[in-house]
């Protein structure tokens, strides 16, 4: 069982090495055919440091994107915990009158 769990880790490691490599190497095709046409070994230097910026600005989103959806969860349960304690209050008042 251990093993598979190792397994599983080890994949999910090598899958975000190979996106991470393909995303470099990427920027440094694109860096290479624009920006540095005379200066090709700049690319790969410039490559590396936008892809760090580019993933940790992907992080950042994905952060940001779930905080907006951990407010609206919050507001959402507050207002169903708010709505069942009113729902019980009048159950109760409606079926204790005679």
């Amino acid at each position: 069982m251990i093993e598979a769990e190792v397994d599983w880790i080890r994949l999910g490691v090598e899958a975000l090495l190979w996106i991470y490599n393909w995303l470099v190497y990427t920027i440094t095709e694109l860096l290479r055919s624009t920006v540095f046409k005379g200066r090709e070994e700049l690319a790969q230097d410039y490559a590396s440091a936008t892809t760090i910026l580019v993933s940790m600005t992907a992080i950042y989103l994905i952060l940001t994107l779930f905080e907006g959806v951990k407010k609206f969860l919050k507001m959402l349960l507050i207002v169903g915990w708010a709505l069942l304690a009113v729902a019980l209050a009048l159950g109760m008042v409606s079926t204790s009158a005679p």
